[in-house]
């Protein structure tokens, strides 16, 4: 289940993300960090959602599609490798925000 989207290029802070070559690219360093095919359809959701909440379902459906089964911890998992990668404080997150009991929201 692919996320389709027009979305090539997208900054967050110091932090350009190429959907093209599924990288990360910090700017202040030219470090670049390479993501998944999954990684980057998920930041895609959450950019295409831009400061809307979406549930933990939403995500499975439209990132995993209906016919995997991953665990919403899966999606934790994926929520702090964001955090480690894009968040000045992971535990204060500014982008990549927990709804209790809900899901996520992405802000830039």
């Amino acid at each position: 289940n692919s996320i389709k989207t027009t979305i090539k290029h997208y900054e967050i802070g110091l932090k350009t993300i190429n959907f093209e070559t599924f990288e990360i690219i910090d700017n202040s360093t030219n470090e670049q960090i390479g993501l998944s095919k999954r990684e980057m359809e998920l930041l895609q959701l959450f950019f295409t959602h831009e400061n809307q909440v979406i549930s933990r379902n939403q995500i499975l459906d439209e990132v995993w599609g209906k016919d995997q089964f991953p665990t919403s911890r899966t999606i934790d998992n994926y929520i702090l490798n964001f955090r480690k990668i894009f968040e000045k404080n992971q535990k204060n997150p500014i982008h990549f925000q927990s709804i209790r009991g809900v899901g996520y929201k992405f802000q830039k």
